[in-house]
């Protein structure tokens, strides 16, 4: 096998990107396959590439892998159980949630927590998550 120039690899790289491109346009079915398989054998590539993405956004510490946590059978606020695997984002998917805002995503800052849960506590303050709660019990009982 003879050895590409660095001029070849780069164009060798450019029709191959091309390729792929056309190929999916072509056959997509072959990569929903192929990503769906991709994300059940690796169901916390996307956590933490979602949260690689927020943190570059709102310029926040990112400290993270997927070595770093594990996904709990069952949500550690709501108690309800954390399913992996699904393709679109439900109540029980898991997502990662920051205890502290301000502190980015690092091992010591982040829980896996049910998409449910996330979103309950997404934009209150505890001051509101308390007066709210104390709302619930009121109203319906504890």
């Amino acid at each position: 096998m003879r050895k590409l120039t660095p001029i070849q690899k780069e164009q060798a790289l450019v029709r191959y990107k091309r390729w792929v491109k056309e190929d999916r346009i072509l056959h997509p079915e072959k990569y929903v396959k192929y990503n769906k398989a991709f994300r059940d054998a690796h169901p916390k590539y996307d956590l933490v590439a979602g949260a690689k993405k927020r943190a570059k956004a709102r310029n926040l510490p990112f400290a993270l892998t997927e070595n770093d946590f594990e996904i709990p059978k069952m949500c550690p606020i709501l108690g309800i159980p954390i399913v992996v695997g699904s393709t679109k984002m439900n109540d029980n998917s898991p997502t990662i949630d920051r205890k502290e805002n301000a502190l980015g995503y690092t091992k010591k800052n982040i829980q896996i927590v049910s998409a449910k849960a996330n979103a309950m506590k997404n934009n209150a303050t505890p001051k509101e998550l308390k007066i709210f709660a104390a709302w619930v019990i009121k109203t319906y009982g504890a």
